[in-house]
């Protein structure tokens, strides 16, 4: 049987796949738009390459590190249900990072290695998991 369009849309006309595919696409654009925050203050707010390297290292190291845990995790249990732990925790992650700059009107690298590798953790928890189905 030959595949046939019916409209120029396609999927797009399903609005759950829409909902998915625009909360993807925001996810995705953000989270390459958080490393360059990072580089821009770690050189600008500490003056150090040295804690942009330790900050982007911890960002990078704790993705690759959990990202194969997350396609395991996500064989094991509902993957909707580590899809929407894994936003909790980085909410929580950057409402603790905020609060951290709110409260001591400085930044640290110490900290902002801390808040990489949280966000790293759960960053990519998303792309490891088979939610397209569920739409």
């Amino acid at each position: 049987m030959p595949y046939t369009r019916t409209s120029k849309l396609g999927p797009l006309r399903n609005k759950a796949f829409l909902a998915y595919y625009a909360g993807t696409s925001l996810s995705a654009l953000t989270g390459l738009m958080l490393p360059v925050a990072f580089a821009l203050e770690a050189i600008d707010g500490l003056g150090s390459a040295t804690a942009l390297t330790a900050v982007l290292i911890c960002m990078w190291a704790a993705r690759f590190v959990c990202t194969p845990i997350a396609g395991e995790l996500a064989a094991r249990y509902p993957s909707i249900r580590i899809m929407v732990c894994a936003n909790v925790v980085q909410l929580i992650a950057h409402l603790s990072f905020a609060g951290f700059l709110i409260l001591n009107q400085d930044n640290s690298a110490l900290a902002m290695a801390i808040y990489a590798a949280t966000y790293g953790t759960v960053s990519y928890t998303h792309l490891t998991l088979p939610t397209t189905p569920y739409v």
